[in-house]
Order: C-alpha cells, then sequence, then structure tokens
C-alpha cells in the first residue's frame, strides 16, 4: 500500500470566529487600547491626577504639579485629628482649631521623602495653592510660607498682610509668622498695635499681645494687659484660664522681662496648680537660679521634713 488513507473524522476542524481573533494583530491591538484608555481614565480622573496640572502648565515639585500637592493636602485635611475629646467652651474651641491647624501642617510635612520645606520649587508650588478654591487649602498653604518667612524675607509682605485679614485661621497663622520672625517683624508693629486695640474677644487679644512682646518686648501695653489677666478683674474674680494661657504665651519670650520677675514670682505659688507650673516654667527659663533661690525662700513655704 502507498500510504494510509486518513479518517474523515480525523481531519482538522476550521478555524473558529474567536481563534480566528486570537490569532489577529487586530484583536490584541483593540486589547491594547482598552487597557491604556482604562489606564488614562485612572490617570487623569484619580485624586492625584497629574496629567491636567502638567498640561496647565503648573508649577511641579518633584515633578509633581500642584494639583497632585493639592490633592495630598486635601487627604490630610480628611483625617482624623490627633484629638478626639470635643471642645469643652469657647477658649478650648480655639484651641482645638489651632491644634487641628498644625496637624495638617505637619500631616502634610509627613511625607519627609517627598517635602524639603526650604526648596524653592516647593515654596513655588505653595504660592501656587494660594489661591485654591478650598478655604483650608489655601489656610494650609499659608501656614507652610509663614513657617519659611524667616527663611524668605520676601514673604513677609504677604505674609502681614493677612493681619487684616477676616478669617480668625489667617489671622492666627500670620501671628504665627510674627512671632517667629521677632524683632526682624517691626515693620508690622503698626498693624499689631492696630488689631490689639481694635480685638475685643480676650483669647485672640492675647494671641496679638504675645506677637507683639516678641517683635517688641518692652512694649507696655502688651505687658499690662497680658498681667492684668493674672490678677482678679473688676468683680474680684480671676479668669483661671485665661491667666494660664497669658502666661504661656509670656513663657515663649525670648528675653526675660526684669521688672515683672515679683509678679512671676507670686504666681508660682498660685493655689491653681495650671497658673502656678506656668509661671514656674517662666522663672526656670528667664532666670533658673533666682528661680530655685526664690522659691525655696519663699515665706510660707512647707519644710521637707
Amino acid at each position: 500500500m502507498s500510504g494510509a488513507v486518513k479518517n474523515p473524522t480525523e481531519a482538522q476542524a476550521p478555524p473558529t470566529r474567536l481563534s480566528r481573533a486570537f490569532r489577529s494583530g487586530w484583536f490584541w491591538m483593540l486589547v491594547s487600547v482598552l487597557i491604556w484608555v482604562a489606564a488614562g481614565v485612572v490617570f487623569f480622573k484619580g485624586p492625584r491626577s497629574c496629567v491636567y496640572g502638567w498640561l496647565r502648565m503648573e508649577p511641579t515639585y518633584r515633578g509633581l504639579p500642584a494639583s497632585f500637592w493639592r490633592a495630598v493636602i486635601q487627604e490630610n485635611l480628611a483625617r482624623q485629628p490627633f484629638r478626639r475629646t470635643p471642645p469643652a467652651d469657647a477658649f478650648d474651641l480655639l484651641q482645638y482649631r489651632i491644634e487641628l491647624l498644625i496637624d495638617r501642617y505637619f500631616s502634610l510635612h509627613s511625607f519627609e521623602h517627598w517635602l524639603v520645606p526650604n526648596d524653592p520649587r516647593l515654596r513655588s508650588v505653595t504660592l501656587h495653592l494660594l489661591n485654591d478654591d478650598d478655604p483650608m487649602v489655601h489656610v494650609t498653604a499659608y501656614y507652610c510660607l509663614a513657617d519659611q518667612v524667616e527663611h524668605y524675607p520676601e514673604l513677609f509682605p504677604m505674609v502681614a498682610k493677612k493681619l487684616e485679614s477676616k478669617l480668625n485661621l489667617e489671622r492666627l497663622v500670620a501671628l504665627h509668622a510674627m512671632r517667629r520672625l521677632g524683632p526682624r517683624a517691626k515693620l508690622a508693629l503698626p498693624k499689631l498695635k492696630e488689631l490689639f486695640n481694635s480685638e475685643q474677644r480676650h483669647i485672640e487679644k492675647i494671641q496679638v499681645a504675645s506677637s507683639i512682646l516678641m517683635v517688641d518686648p518692652d512694649d507696655q501695653d502688651a505687658q499690662v494687659y497680658l498681667f492684668s489677666l493674672t490678677r482678679p478683674g473688676p468683680d474680684g474674680v480671676r479668669d483661671d484660664k485665661l491667666a494660664h494661657m497669658a502666661l504661656i504665651h509670656l513663657s515663649c519670650l525670648r528675653q526675660r522681662i526684669p521688672e515683672r520677675m515679683p509678679e512671676i514670682i507670686e504666681l508660682a505659688c498660685d493655689d491653681n496648680s495650671n497658673v502656678a507650673a506656668a509661671a514656674q516654667s517662666i522663672l526656670l527659663r528667664w532666670d533658673p537660679a533666682l528661680a530655685r533661690q526664690e522659691l525655696e525662700n519663699r515665706p510660707g513655704r512647707k519644710s521637707d521634713e
């Protein structure tokens, strides 16, 4: 026999439409296009999309546009603040708002492998975010700039102008910057005094008074005001929370006020433990040797025996 005859049932089946598609280059090209479209949607529409920022020629930091860093800030704004107890009163509420703002600022800087605060490119991105529609984004960006004002004097006019802002948080950030600058912020002293004279609420006025003393430690109006809070008012009652807050701000001064030492020594033995602790902190900061001597020799001090 010349050869075996093939069984017709063993003949190869004709290719199906699907198998032909798998062997076709057009099929894989279509799959690739769909994958790229899906990736593009995620890339364009994701919370940290960079494409629109690049197309709009936004300033970049580490190759990432301002819109990316805006998303980073907003993600940190949405984080649960470290303090979980609700504010007890108006005084506590303001402290809470300040703490929350600082928490947002430091959570932004927790990206240590990304952010270098003194990098001029980051500064350009932050300046861009000052015009953001989200008020907390631009306040957070403004805080970053205010914290760098001592390194970049050209930022001073912009920061000082915020002392006139109607937004309380912006004024607090500006006061923070003035305290950081100290005597170098003397050009802002007229605005600080104007704000001091117009402010009626004690909590905000304490912030202004402490900023004035950081710039000009000899300012009598600010001194008299802060120390007046440590004594009973016209009704014979002292607000211990305001007294404590005033002393906390006085403890931040870079130089002591010699003529106020007797008052501080008196307050160091106050019946209120918070007020006494704050006054003792001031004494130890201003003159540690004198503080120990005065506290040990104070009449009525209990013996160790």
